[in-house]
């Protein structure tokens, strides 16, 4: 560019020299702003419509269009330093958020990898751990059936041994009976004891309860032909007596069921006819309880 810059018969203009100094000042060597940028026909036809329309429009004078044209190339040559900076700072940047933008991909990928594993990880404990529970929950079950199964294991026994000690009862009431009436206490006194007991009588033959409700009005007399009628409240008496003379195994089973649960005592009557020995046969049952 230098070598178009020549005025009056080939001299440069001192001006040239001024604004070639300040650049240096300003830390930009005057080769690098002129000699070493590619100025083209169409920059010079720019910069010289530039010159004539400053002459024309804002009155540059013959002496004024040296220094303007002077200035007008080297901002030039400072306009196209400046573009060129600019499009080497934008590609820099596109480089620099392109890196950027691949790194956090990369970190995305690294830590969708991570979620990915610990996914896995927690479905694989889920599934040991729902195995571990149905295991727990089948032996549970089993568990509670062998406890339901104990469970009437002992009622039976309890109903069992119910009725073991009831016919022991019988059996050893039978071994030592006496054949005579025991007159040592009164059979008002027996009556008066019996009816202080709440007292349920199954079975027997009609004319037999009949005549013993006569004496002991507060015993409750049931007949075994009564097989739909409630016996619940035999749980909540004192003590149960069976007439083994006339009696149903059906009726019996039925009794058991009732007394599984109670504190209910049972006793067995040897059916005999003798009123007498009938109470005194309650008697001491009753006070053996």
């Amino acid at each position: 560019m230098s070598s178009l810059v020549r005025f009056s018969g080939g001299a440069q203009h001192p001006l040239q020299g001024a604004l070639g100094g300040w650049l240096k000042t300003l830390g930009i060597h005057e080769l690098e702003a002129t000699e070493q940028m590619r100025f083209t026909k169409r920059d010079l036809d720019m910069v010289f419509l530039e010159l004539l329309y400053a002459k024309k429009y804002k009155y540059i004078s013959n002496e004024d269009q040296d220094l303007f044209f002077i200035s007008c190339l080297y901002l030039k040559c400072l306009s196209m330093h400046f573009q060129k900076a600019k499009r080497l700072y934008l590609d820099q940047s596109k480089q620099d958020y392109y890196v950027e933008m691949k790194a956090k991909e990369a970190r995305i990928i690294e830590q969708e990898a991570h979620l990915l594993r610990k996914q896995q990880e927690w479905q694989l404990t889920f599934k040991r751990q729902q195995g571990e529970i149905e295991g727990l929950q089948s032996e549970l079950r089993e568990a509670y059936a062998k406890i339901r199964k104990l469970e009437q294991q002992m009622e039976n026994m309890e109903e069992h041994t119910r009725e073991v000690h009831a016919l022991r009862n019988y059996v050893h009431s039978k071994h030592l009976e006496e054949t005579k009436t025991d007159h040592s206490l009164s059979f008002k006194t027996m009556i008066d004891f019996i009816q202080s007991k709440r007292v349920v009588l199954f079975g027997g033959p009609l004319n037999w309860r009949q005549k013993l409700k006569e004496h002991l009005p507060s015993v409750e007399f049931i007949d075994v032909n009564e097989k739909n009628r409630d016996i619940s409240k035999i749980k909540r008496v004192d003590a149960v007596f069976i007439n083994i003379s006339v009696f149903a195994h059906s009726f019996y089973e039925k009794i058991m069921k009732e007394l599984s649960n109670s504190d209910t005592s049972l006793f067995y009557l040897n059916g005999q006819s003798n009123i007498e020995k009938t109470v005194l046969e309650i008697y001491k049952s009753l006070i053996k309880e």
